[in-house]
């Protein structure tokens, strides 16, 4: 999962460089990704992330995909989101 997150925070990066949003990644630990953002634009950032971290993976058992969910926090510290 952690190649999937690597994978994807690229196509995040860039997605919302490219829709003009004002937002970044600071930090990839394991399975998880930290970052902050601007209130005004959080609703398409929360789009963004889920849908490309919402992915099939290379992964079968007992012919179902694997697909892990990617959940979202919101807070203004960081004991806020853990």
């Amino acid at each position: 999962f952690a190649d999937q997150i690597n994978f994807s925070m690229w196509g995040i990066e860039q997605e919302l460089f490219d829709r003009g949003l004002r937002g970044r990644i600071l930090l990839q630990v394991h399975d998880n990704l930290t970052g902050e953002g601007h209130k005004d634009d959080l609703e398409e950032i929360r789009e963004i992330i889920v849908r490309r971290l919402t992915v099939p993976m290379p992964l079968w058992q007992k012919g179902v995909q694997l697909m892990v969910p990617a959940e979202w926090k919101v807070g203004k510290n960081w004991k806020e989101v853990s």
